[in-house]
């Protein structure tokens, strides 16, 4: 895994042949048309300590500063991207306003349900 504090690059590599545990980062795009389903329940809100809200907020203005992808990608309105931190915790952005954004929405966020996979690939 790399040091996220020091930048990275968003490596597609050979996305199909990777096992799970070395996937750093997922992206998914939204697909008009599927559609939406709304859920209802609680969903658990992910909670971050001082160095993992910096962290994603350094992230953040990563994503923003420079095309941290390793192929030719122009983001799309609503695409998500996951990145991994550490096993468990994941960052998620999504792309609005003409940038990347900290997205809290949850599993119950109806626009959700139309994301669908576009790429994934290691973190450099």
């Amino acid at each position: 895994m790399c040091d996220l504090t020091k930048g990275f690059k968003l490596c597609s590599c050979d996305e199909e042949q990777l096992k799970q545990e070395d996937i750093g980062w997922v992206l998914h795009r939204v697909d008009r048309d599927r559609p939406i389903q709304h859920k209802r329940g609680r969903a658990a809100i992910k909670r971050f300590n001082g160095k993992e809200a910096t962290l994603r907020n350094n992230i953040e203005e990563y994503l923003n500063a420079q095309n941290c992808f390793d192929f030719d990608f122009q983001p799309q309105k609503d695409d998500r991207i996951q990145i991994k931190y550490k096993d468990d915790t994941w960052f998620a952005y999504r792309y609005q306003k003409g940038q990347w954004q900290k997205d809290d929405s949850t599993s119950l966020s109806s626009w959700r349900s139309q994301l669908e996979l576009h790429k994934n690939g290691k973190l450099k």
